[in-house]
């Protein structure tokens, strides 16, 4: 995948988060399989957060791989996970990448480490730089530090992407990531960020954070205003 992908104007798409680091079995598929079949009948592309599998086997990535052909009727893009090491390339290609159009810039990427690489700090930088009039979401997969829950990059690595934005001048509408198998938002400083880990894998307990049901977040336009919603996904 080139870093660079225009996709003609999208009026929304939507993010699924973690679907496959606690296995591939069937209630975990349904669930995945319900939030694609869902998101073909609203959006126009989907991402997906990161831990696609379990572990890095290439059986995984052949199995997730062509279920997501089979199942979702438009393209799938996907961000890299701490789970998804091995063979995440020859299967999803590039990890860091910007989705783009007219009106709208999401740009990927990878901190499946807890560390951002030098290319997606580069990338972030021109993509902030370039979009500079449009709306922006920035996702990944760790969620940067906040006030809601502790399993989040370092400060140090976080001041990385902060001092970008102020390089540049241009902050994002939103910061979206997963990791977390719950949902929560919170704020920083001024910008919204939503975490959703909830579209297969097994739920968690986050401290200050109530069970949220398996779900999808889906972003949309109402008139030149990019807004976002959480939306249930059936487990049967």
């Amino acid at each position: 995948m080139p870093t660079l992908v225009k996709i003609p104007n999208f009026n929304a798409f939507t993010a699924l988060g973690d679907p496959g680091c606690d296995g591939l079995g069937a209630e975990i598929m349904t669930i995945f399989s319900n939030g694609l079949s869902d998101a073909n009948n609203d959006s126009d592309f989907s991402l997906i957060l990161g831990d696609i599998v379990p572990y890095g086997s290439e059986r995984f990535y052949k199995s997730v791989s062509g279920f997501i052909k089979t199942t979702a009727k438009h393209n799938v893009y996907a961000l890299k996970g701490n789970h998804d090491k091995e063979f995440y390339n020859e299967y999803f290609g590039n990890p860091e990448y910007t989705l783009y159009d007219d009106n709208t810039a999401v740009v990927v990427l990878d901190n499946s480490t807890r560390e951002f690489t030098l290319v997606g700090l580069e990338l972030l930088e021109r993509s902030l730089t370039e979009h500079k009039d449009k709306h922006i979401v920035i996702a990944m997969h760790i969620p940067p530090p906040n006030s809601v829950c502790l399993n989040s990059v370092s400060e140090s690595e976080w001041e990385k992407i902060t001092w970008i934005f102020e390089a540049t001048a241009k902050k994002p509408d939103y910061l979206l990531c997963g990791h977390v198998h719950s949902y929560f938002e919170t704020d920083i400083d001024g910008i919204r960020l939503i975490a959703s880990g909830g579209s297969g894998a097994r739920e968690e307990d986050v401290e200050g954070v109530s069970r949220s049901g398996y779900h999808r977040v889906r972003f949309y336009y109402e008139g030149e205003n990019l807004l976002y919603e959480k939306l249930l996904i059936l487990t049967k």
